[in-house]
């Protein structure tokens, strides 16, 4: 599996982060604002903001595609790519 920690994850669309069956509220984290005003942190700014053993999920979406990552499942590599959904449209 590929770690995917440096992927961007931005918060203009559908977007879920869950540890261990708890909604995190996304409005705890610090966010850096981008280009066109859009807020967006890394997947290894994530896990190290919410700094837990336990699994975290994230899931985001757009209209046509999304996808869900998760960390802490697997020893050797920190986040991967635990699932593709079809989008909310």
């Amino acid at each position: 599996m590929e770690d995917v920690g440096n992927k961007m994850i931005y918060r203009d669309g559908f977007l879920i982060i869950i540890i261990d069956q708890h909604v995190v509220d996304a409005d705890r984290l610090k966010w850096h604002e981008g280009d066109e005003g859009i807020e967006m942190l890394t997947l290894n700014e994530i896990s190290d903001q919410i700094n837990t053993e336990g699994v975290i999920y994230v899931w985001t979406e757009l209209g046509l595609s999304g996808k869900i990552y998760q960390y802490g499942n697997y020893e050797e590599i920190g986040w991967c790519v635990h699932g593709k959904t079809k989008g909310y449209s």
